[in-house]
């Protein structure tokens, strides 16, 4: 329902007239960069943001700290190391395709598939190292 979401957000701002004219020209610019990489490269690119948005998920639900803060924090590293994330990569990709610049099942493989992959190992990387940081000692020992 997330890239549902994303899908009718980009089709929002390409099928209305709710954006300016140089702001829709500085978008299409922005999701021809975001969508410019080869497969390889966009799975390289979403294993931090994976890592990245894990991490955030796992302190977040914590309680213990300023939610807002983290939450800018991260999102402002995933931007800052043009890191690949498959959500918000979608309102990108479904923007290039909705405005007849780039082909759907090209940006699939090349793109979506290829960042939710990314995601998903960087995400699993956390989450086995905090579950494994939780038990180890136990293992270690043979207690269960």
């Amino acid at each position: 329902t997330n890239l549902i979401g994303c899908v009718l957000a980009a089709a929002f701002f390409v099928f209305t007239a709710a954006l300016p004219a140089e702001v829709a020209a500085a978008m299409a610019d922005i999701s021809r960069h975001a969508v410019s990489a080869g497969a390889g490269e966009n799975f390289m690119r979403a294993i931090p943001a994976g890592v990245l948005i894990a991490a955030l998920v796992w302190m977040t639900s914590s309680g213990d700290h300023e939610n807002f803060l983290i939450i800018f924090v991260f999102t402002w590293l995933i931007a800052a190391g043009d890191f690949q994330h498959v959500i918000a990569g979608t309102v990108e990709m479904a923007y290039a395709v909705l405005s007849g610049d780039k082909e759907l099942w090209s940006l699939t493989v090349r793109y979506l598939l290829p960042v939710l992959a990314g995601n998903i190992v960087g995400g699993t990387f956390v989450f086995t190292l905090t579950a494994w940081g939780q038990v180890s000692q136990e293992v270690k020992t043979g207690e269960s």
